[in-house]
């Protein structure tokens, strides 16, 4: 009997010990483990900035910090792009496809595009989607006259690389040809129809950008 004082005051010390939390609360190691909540710097770094650029400039993909690109590409299609891919060069990374991102996931990064890369005011009569379309043998003519002095011919590429390898078609859909187009890489010193074209006055038409993706396309192989 003389031993069950000291056993009480030991329960009492352990009890008053946790009694600093409250009951169903996360303890300290586990809201330290807690991942932190999405957001679009952090969901862009991780998915999107190895392809296009830390500030949506200088990469190897598109640049999406571009208003006149921001200005025609709605937001469905921005979703459906980052949802289910674009041709080999870019993976599908909704998870219903096999990537890692979820719905609300892609509509963060979405958003964070279209506030952070779109410029207000911004309009551009190209449209952002490839409408199809276009003449082989004209388009042939167009590249001869606005593109050769940059991408060269046939195997020499000129200084801004070959673009009608069969190597790179094989990897580029007529999307991405069509965007490259329109819209150039401002930020690499490429004009697109979108804008200013080369030395030409006017940027080229419509109709010309469908006839230079038709040309392209025809030069990919069938395999």
């Amino acid at each position: 009997m003389s031993r069950c004082p000291g056993l009480l005051a030991a329960c009492l010390i352990s009890i008053a010990g946790g009694c600093d939390r409250m009951p169903g609360a996360a303890l300290p190691e586990r809201m330290a483990d807690a991942p932190a909540p999405d957001t679009f710097q952090s969901l862009y770094a991780t998915n999107c900035a190895g392809c296009h650029g830390a500030d949506g400039t200088h990469a190897p993909a598109r640049a999406l910090r571009d208003g006149a690109y921001m200005a025609a590409v709605d937001d469905a299609y921005l979703t459906r792009v980052i949802a289910d891919g674009a041709g080999l060069m870019m993976p599908a990374f909704a998870a219903s496809q096999g990537g890692g991102l979820a719905p609300e996931q892609i509509q963060i990064l979405v958003a964070g595009m279209r506030r952070g890369f779109a410029v207000p005011g911004v309009r551009v009569t190209m449209p952002g989607v490839f409408p199809g379309g276009g003449d082989v043998q004209r388009g042939q003519a167009a590249f001869a006259s606005a593109c050769a002095s940059c991408h060269g011919n046939d195997s020499d590429g000129g200084e801004a690389g070959c673009v009608t390898s069969a190597d790179f078609l094989r990897l580029v859909s007529d999307q991405a040809l069509w965007t490259a187009v329109v819209f150039g890489r401002t930020d690499l010193g490429m004009p697109g129809a979108a804008g200013p074209f080369g030395q030409r006055v006017a940027p080229l038409s419509l109709q010309e950008a469908r006839d230079l993706v038709a040309y392209l396309a025809s030069l990919r192989p069938n395999y």
